[in-house]
């Protein structure tokens, strides 16, 4: 997923025509503007995504939105990346319940079930209890089938495919172009992106 600025876009469509007309050297200028206001709108997308996915830190987040100018189109995009984040980028809490363990262990789950006299055994005896829960989207996301073993926070894969999985919280690459990213996206080309072509233009005039 990715999100672009260009100047042939409705937001600064009346640049177009100005900008063909420039001097080189105005025409670099602008390009920088450009790049300069790209790169700060970047960082308030970035921030924003950290909002609204609800991750500990920006690093996870810096790491997969990449960007790029594209001087030849008068184009500024910021990309997202990869698949959902690994849970460990969020708050989470996990329960070091045995019996959660014991419940999804494809070696242990036989000590919760119940035997007749005959030494027959019955159903598991269930337990309601998600042992990881993890703040998602600013809200509490319970991991149903989950547990703490040796190698960390898994969960049982639901459907009867049975099989462990890891766990993950939200994607990037789905996450950009929703919400309070896509809303700083918007406000940044009227507050960010203009100012700084405006700016780099204004130097180039007599007595700036």
């Amino acid at each position: 997923m990715e999100i672009d600025i260009e100047i042939k876009g409705n937001a600064l469509a009346a640049w177009e025509r100005a900008f063909r007309e420039m001097p080189t050297k105005a025409k670099r200028e602008f390009e920088n503007g450009l790049s300069d206001g790209g790169l700060k709108l970047r960082t308030q997308v970035r921030a924003a995504l950290k909002k609204q996915m609800g991750t500990k830190g920006l690093s996870p987040i810096i790491t997969r939105t990449p960007s790029k100018l594209d001087r030849g189109n008068l184009s500024f995009t910021i990309f997202g990346n990869g698949r959902g984040l690994p849970i460990n980028a969020f708050p989470v809490r996990m329960s070091r319940s045995k019996r959660a363990l014991v419940r999804w262990s494809p070696r242990e789950h036989w000590r919760l079930q119940s035997r007749d006299a005959a030494g027959k055994f019955g159903k598991i005896q269930d337990t309601p209890e998600a042992a990881v829960t993890a703040m998602l989207w600013g809200s509490a996301h319970a991991f149903q089938r989950s547990f703490v073993g040796p190698r960390g926070p898994r969960a049982i894969r639901g459907g009867g495919k049975g099989g462990m999985r890891q766990l993950f919280g939200p994607a990037v690459s789905k996450e950009l172009n929703y919400d309070q990213s896509l809303a700083a996206f918007r406000t940044g080309i009227a507050t960010i992106i203009e100012p700084s072509i405006r700016k780099r233009l204004a130097a180039l005039m007599p007595g700036a």
